[in-house]
């Protein structure tokens, strides 16, 4: 039991929709992979699904909110941790804000890249994805660089809401 497990399990309830739906269809499975007192347990299944929908959904409107307010200030891309989906996503885009979903392994790319303050550029993910703590995928390279010359976002400054400045 620690106050750290129960937070983690009530964040990723609260982030990511899949997990949720699957929690409520059948918790046990769930909580049976938690290291979580009884207690606990019963606080959790005693959320109403309602409560844990409308929180998530004003988490989400949080960080969206957010990053609208960092784009209009520099030309720069937004990586949020989580998106209406519960998956990382990547934001861009001034006065009409645009987003699409990126993969776990992308979202730690790009949160590399906006620690070292690069812009989204070939040569900065090569070097993040060889720099990167997390183990990066030649996938996940490609991912990323179609997403760039496809969209359009060569040359932006990544940036992670909570992380960078």
């Amino acid at each position: 039991m620690s106050l750290i497990e129960f937070q983690r399990t009530l964040l990723d309830l609260y982030t990511n929709k899949t997990l949720l739906d699957a929690f409520f269809a059948s918790p046990d499975p769930f909580l049976s992979q938690r290291d979580l007192t009884e207690r606990e347990r019963k606080a959790i299944l005693g959320i109403p699904r309602d409560v844990l929908d409308r929180t998530r959904k004003e988490l989400v409107s949080k960080r969206y909110r957010l990053a609208r307010k960092i784009l209009p200030h520099e030309n720069r891309l937004i990586v949020l941790a989580f998106g209406q989906s519960g998956n990382p996503e990547l934001a861009w885009g001034h006065p009409r804000m645009r987003t699409t979903p990126v993969s776990p392994s992308a979202f730690w790319l790009l949160r590399a890249l906006a620690l070292k303050e690069e812009r989204f550029t070939p040569r900065a993910l090569i070097s993040a994805s060889m720099d990167s703590e997390e183990r990066v995928s030649f996938r996940t390279v490609v991912e990323l660089a179609q997403l760039m010359y496809g969209r359009r976002l060569v040359g932006k400054l990544v940036h992670v809401p909570g992380v960078t400045h």
